[in-house]
C-alpha cells in the first residue's frame, strides 16, 4: 500500500510517496533530478570554450579559430566550416559550435583535453 501526500513549500508543490515499507521515493526522485543540470552544463561550457577561441570577440569562429583551437590541420579545419556553417556565410556561429561539438565526440574530447 502506498500513502501519498501532497507538500507546499513557497509555492512550489511536491508529492512525497511512501511505500508499504517505509521507502520514500522523493528522496530518490530528487537525487534524480539532481543530476539533470548537465545538459545545461555542456551548452554553457560549450559557449565558454567558443568565446575563448573567438578572439577578436565579433562572435563567429573560422578556419584559423578552429585550428588553433583544436590543433587540427587547415583542411579538418575547413571541413567542419562547410559541414556545420548552417547560414552558410563562411563562419561557425556560437549556435553552430555547439552543434558541431554536440555531433563530434573527437572534438568534444579536445575540448577537454
Amino acid at each position: 500500500m502506498e500513502a501519498v501526500w501532497k507538500i507546499e513549500v513557497e509555492d512550489f508543490p511536491a508529492f512525497v510517496v511512501v511505500d508499504d515499507k517505509g521507502n520514500d521515493f522523493f528522496k530518490q526522485w530528487s537525487k534524480e533530478a539532481a543530476k539533470e543540470p548537465e545538459a545545461d552544463s555542456f551548452f554553457d561550457e560549450t559557449k565558454e570554450f567558443f568565446f575563448g577561441l573567438d578572439k577578436n570577440k565579433d562572435g563567429k569562429l573560422g578556419v584559423t579559430d578552429l585550428m588553433r583551437g583544436f590543433s587540427i590541420d587547415e583542411q579538418k579545419a575547413k571541413k567542419l566550416v562547410d559541414q556545420f556553417d548552417v547560414d552558410k556565410d563562411g563562419w561557425i556561429d556560437v549556435k553552430e559550435f555547439e552543434l558541431m561539438l554536440f555531433k563530434s565526440e573527437d572534438l568534444k574530447r579536445q575540448m577537454h583535453a
